[in-house]
């Protein structure tokens, strides 16, 4: 005789629920914003030690390196004994400033912003080598940006130079895609962050 009792069917919903359980289990967490300051400092090139205790005492990458770098030149290796007062503040970056209208081909754009970033260095070596120093030893940041003309181009220049700012303009010899003598792109810097976003905070990136 056959049972009539239905046999027990496996619960569906509970074993679909154990097998997305097991696969969040194995899924490798994100890491975490300390974490990614973490790394970021070290690949920057600072001590392991002291980078792990910046990133212990904030988030912000700036203010993690002033802490750093204050430690450094006192010789520390206690990052907690430092005031964040103490601290420099140490956000620099150059900034390279491209004509889209001419539309040069990425290998054109390239070329240009190296020969901008070489002049504006070099220009900059001169007139505020401290400032050069301080962006070389936190990882010389750069940003390109965009304009949409010779006039605008230049018009953010002739403000740079007003602001003391180191800035180059580079016309090009026009060999390739550019008529000669084309103002192709603007580099300014390196300097503090305010000091060049007075001058190309409105500005998109490239």
């Amino acid at each position: 005789m056959e049972n009539s009792d239905p046999k027990p069917q496996p619960d569906i919903e509970e074993k679909s629920s154990e097998s997305e359980k097991l696969s969040i289990a194995i899924t490798p967490a994100e890491p975490t914003a300390r974490e990614r300051l973490l790394s970021d400092l070290i690949d920057m090139g600072f001590e392991l030690q002291l980078s792990r205790q910046a990133a212990e005492l904030t988030l912000d990458i700036v203010e993690a390196i002033g802490l750093i770098m204050a430690a450094q030149e006192n010789g520390s290796q206690e990052i907690s004994k430092i005031s964040k007062e103490a601290a420099p503040v140490l956000g620099y970056k150059m900034v390279i400033v491209v004509r889209c209208d001419l539309k040069m081909k990425p290998g054109k754009v390239a070329a240009q912003v190296g020969h901008g970033v070489l002049a504006a260095y070099k220009l900059a070596l001169r007139m505020c080598p401290q400032e050069v120093e301080n962006w070389e030893r936190i990882g010389q940041m750069k940003a390109v940006l965009r304009c949409e003309s010779e006039k605008e181009l230049m018009e953010i220049y002739h403000n740079a130079v007003k602001a003391n700012l180191p800035a180059e303009f580079i016309a090009d010899a026009g060999r390739t895609q550019v008529e000669p003598g084309s103002k192709t792109v603007c580099a300014i810097g390196p300097a503090p962050f305010d000091k060049l976003d007075r001058v190309t905070g409105h500005l998109k990136l490239y």
